[in-house]
Order: structure tokens, then sequence, then C-alpha cells
């Protein structure tokens, strides 16, 4: 769902944003992007709740944030969508 150079790498986190280490990760932010709540994408996506909050946590760690709104504010300016 993202657009761009999405090829999982080593150097993943805050040192090279634009690499995410999986697909879900990258579907979760771009679901939050389009305004979905935890719930509608945990049964897109056919996992938990809490797996989703996993993935969330991950995002928020990779990009240096602390909730979904920095992490798409982020994502936006790094020109990850």
């Amino acid at each position: 769902m993202l657009h761009g150079n999405t090829t999982p790498t080593r150097s993943i986190g805050r040192k090279n944003p634009r690499h995410f280490s999986t697909t879900m990760k990258k579907n979760v932010l771009a679901m939050s992007y389009a305004g979905m709540t935890i719930e509608q994408i945990s049964k897109r996506l056919c996992k938990s709740v809490e797996s989703v909050k996993k993935y969330r946590q991950s995002i928020f760690s990779k990009l240096g944030t602390t909730n979904i709104t920095e992490s798409i504010a982020c994502a936006i300016s790094r020109c990850l969508f």
C-alpha cells in the first residue's frame, strides 16, 4: 500500500526509515493513515487487536515517534506514502 522503495534491508529504523521490516507494518501504517481504527485494521488483516497494537509499537520505534499521529506525520514528511 505504500509507494516507493520499500525493500527490506538490514538498516531498518531511524537510520533508514524508508525501509520497514514487514509488509504487515506497511499495511498497518497505510490503513491508519486512511483513518481506520485498530479494530477495523485487525478485521481487515485477520489479525488480533493485540497484534495490530504490537505492529504499531514497532512502527513507533522505527520512526522514533510515540503515537500513530506522529508516525503518520513523520511518514508524510519523509515521503513514505
